[in-house]
């Protein structure tokens, strides 16, 4: 949320990424296809944030999160489509 007021406070890249549907120790985890010399293109591609600036977002938000206070970890990853 703080990205849409902001955006210089992440980094994105594009990547493909899924939901794993059939996995037995993977299943509801989000996959992202790295490869560049194997895409999956049936995947979403998508903006993928893999940097975020913690402090200026704390700032920003006053020094509160939106999880009732509790800390977000700055490594936290955030997906949103193109």
């Amino acid at each position: 949320m703080a990205a849409t007021i902001d955006p210089t406070l992440i980094e994105t890249m594009e990547a493909r990424v899924g939901v794993e549907t059939r996995g037995e120790l993977t299943l509801g985890m989000t996959i992202m296809d790295t490869r560049h010399h194997f895409a999956w293109t049936h995947l979403p591609l998508i903006h993928v944030a893999y940097r975020a600036d913690y402090r200026r977002f704390l700032r920003l938000s006053g020094g509160k999160t939106p999880f009732n206070g509790a800390q977000i970890h700055p490594f936290s990853v955030a997906f949103f489509t193109a």
